[in-house]
């Protein structure tokens, strides 16, 4: 498999999923910018199917991203946290086959503030981040990198987000 940081789901019916990005020096990548990658393989890793993450009606040069993990629902529906470096573009694809296709779905996620500041989307909404659904079924989106970072530009220091 191509791709840095590979993270592995297996779903209950025994489909394994690794998502991944691809750096724009990368051996791999001839287009020249970062994009993302969902690797499945249905026969216990041995073979694997590579689906490059593209987001229709977007220049692919935003550097598409995805969650770690493929979150797999009680009806056996699969969610994919999907969106666009440096843009307030994140959907949630589903998919009702296994991962076979996705249905990519509407903009799902609106970014506001945090503590009266803008949201620093430098990386995207599902950029290193864990989907998880609680016992109430409520849907939780675990970030390793939240808002705000510091502002360079005018040399304002933003805080909040290391002391949470």
């Amino acid at each position: 498999m191509i791709g840095r940081e590979q993270f592995l789901t297996c779903t209950s019916d025994g489909t394994l999923f690794a998502t991944c990005h691809l750096l724009k020096n990368d051996v791999n990548n001839t287009s020249g910018y970062v994009h993302s990658y969902i690797h499945r393989s249905t026969d216990r890793g041995r073979s694997w199917q590579r689906i490059r993450i593209v987001l229709d009606g977007y220049d692919d040069k935003f550097s598409s991203r995805v969650s770690r993990n493929v979150l797999e629902l009680p009806d056996r529906t699969l969610l994919l946290g999907v969106g666009l470096n440096r843009t307030d573009v994140a959907y949630l694809w589903s998919s009702q086959n296994s991962g076979e296709t996705w249905d990519k779905g509407q903009k799902v996620v609106k970014i506001g503030g945090y503590r009266d500041e803008p949201y620093d989307n430098e990386d995207c909404f599902f950029t290193e981040n864990w989907l998880y659904r609680n016992t109430s079924g409520k849907l939780l989106n675990f970030l390793r990198c939240g808002p705000p970072r510091p502002d360079v530009s005018n040399g304002r220091q933003a805080t909040g987000a290391q002391d949470e």
